[in-house]
């Protein structure tokens, strides 16, 4: 099923409210369901070794949530890794949001 912007947008908020610096946008390939995971900069990596290809899940979008939400959107697939983190975006999960 695909995440409407209307519902990345609530998650977004709810992210920012929450505190947290990043939001990984979760996919997965059993059910076709997305799902947000709220993180820090420090727990970034951690939490998306623990979803991406794990269990038929992947990380298909990351949001900066300090940054502008809209221009974030805008791209199509968000891709705002914190750094050093791997900042190339996985290649199998490429669709558009509608």
């Amino acid at each position: 099923m695909r995440t409407t912007k209307n519902t990345l947008r609530a998650w977004f908020d709810e992210g920012k409210a929450a505190g947290k610096e990043f939001m990984m946008v979760g996919h997965d390939t059993f059910d076709h369901e997305d799902y947000p995971v709220f993180c820090s900069r420090h727990d970034f990596s951690a939490e998306r070794a623990k979803r991406d290809g794990v269990n038929m899940q992947r990380i298909i979008e990351v949001y900066d949530l300090s940054q502008d939400r809209e221009t974030q959107m805008a791209e199509g697939l968000a891709w705002h890794c914190p750094q050093p983190a791997d900042s190339t975006p996985p290649l199998d999960e490429r669709r558009r949001r509608s």
